[in-house]
């Protein structure tokens, strides 16, 4: 009579609550029991297939926006997502990019490096190789081993541009000015929490409004010095991060090359050994 079953699952012929429930521990062998409260939105995907950010269904919503941005299509492949692109970055070119001991450093524990990376931390999961050296040992040799393979197979980059050198202070200048700590942290200011922040009074902010908005930004800078090998790859991201990568999410800022080789400059400063970086959220 109220069409229960198609939302909540369970016997809809049945004439009685603990039949029409259909729990498995009283209706044996029936497919769809009744859904548990904590379960009751995954129904709504039956119908609303397509819809990231259902009305009415916040749990839901969340968790297929997770499926997609945690790239578990990676290994699971499932039905809706065939086209989605591969979370991770092609490797293609590894060895214009990163140094060899942060490729290592990064394999063996990436939070350390972005506490909020997606990739997930592979040979830091082996407890015993805190507690046995020979395990510890295993785990770094295979870690070396990846770099390795990673970098003897790295194709080589034909670089529009050389980077010659440039003002570091007004490279500095130009990163707090053009928006960069809208996506990027550096030193604690900027990325995801300062805008939530300012965004606090702002009702109709987005930010605020879409699940999981704190993870949609760029990478941590504060020690990319450690992390960038190559200073024309970064040189030349900067002028136009599509001519290294073609689907990269990072916008062209459209930049001059004097201002790129500023901010390139200004970026080759952050390491781990250079704590005073003293930046103001615009």
């Amino acid at each position: 009579k109220f069409g229960c079953t198609p939302c909540h699952h369970g016997q809809g012929t049945q004439l009685t609550a603990k039949k029409a429930h259909a729990h498995p521990e009283d209706v044996h062998h029936w497919e769809t029991p009744f859904l548990p409260v904590e379960f009751r939105e995954a129904v709504c995907g039956t119908c609303h297939r397509d819809e990231t950010e259902l009305a009415g269904a916040p749990v839901l919503s969340k968790g297929r926006q997770l499926f997609e941005m945690i790239g578990c299509t990676g290994c699971h492949p499932h039905g809706g997502y065939k086209d989605v692109p591969k979370m991770g970055p092609a490797l293609n070119h590894v060895a214009e990019k990163f140094s060899p001991e942060w490729t290592h450093e990064w394999l063996m524990d990436p939070k350390a490096w972005s506490e909020h990376t997606r990739m997930p931390a592979f040979f830091s999961r082996f407890d015993d190789a805190k507690n046995d050296p020979e395990v510890a040992e295993l785990v770094d040799r295979e870690a070396w081993a990846i770099t390795a393979y990673l970098i003897s197979n790295s194709q080589p980059l034909d670089y529009k541009k050389q980077y010659r050198g440039g003002n570091k202070e007004h490279g500095k200048e130009l990163v707090q000015g053009l928006g960069c700590l809208g996506c990027h942290e550096v030193g604690g200011v900027g990325g995801p929490v300062s805008i939530r922040q300012q965004a606090e009074d702002d009702v109709k902010s987005a930010l605020m409004q879409k699940p999981l908005a704190e993870r949609l930004h760029g990478p941590e800078l504060t020690k990319v010095a450690q992390k960038i090998g190559n200073s024309d790859w970064l040189f030349n991201w900067l002028l136009n991060p599509k001519d290294l990568l073609h689907n990269a999410r990072m916008p062209s800022l459209r930049l001059s090359e004097a201002e790129a080789a500023d901010i390139t400059a200004f970026l080759l400063t952050l390491h781990q050994n250079n704590p005073e970086i003293t930046l103001v959220a615009q």
